[in-house]
């Protein structure tokens, strides 16, 4: 197992997993270095893939669970009440 460092959110539930993570304890590399998670950016497939599933395996969820967002900085809140099978747009 490589674990990654990672800040659990105050006052999370104890159904819902979340984390913030540093750059830390991943395999990209170059300008991604190492924990790169967003796809789309230019780093490759495979690692981003191997990025995520570290993250998964350090806590203790399924990668098919995992639900990631496009950070965006602005006002607008996003409310995850049950896994999306199709990401929605807007």
């Amino acid at each position: 197992m490589t674990a990654v460092p990672y800040l659990t959110p105050a006052g999370m539930p104890a159904t819902v997993k979340a984390g913030f993570f540093t750059r830390q304890g991943g395999v990209s590399q170059g300008v991604f270095a190492s924990l790169n998670v967003s796809a789309g950016k230019g780093d490759k497939d495979k690692n981003i893939k191997e990025n995520r599933r570290r993250i998964c395996e350090t806590m203790g969820v399924d990668l098919k669970s995992m639900i990631t967002l496009n950070q965006v900085h602005s006002d607008t809140v996003i409310t995850v009440e049950k896994h999306l099978k199709t990401p929605k747009k807007g």
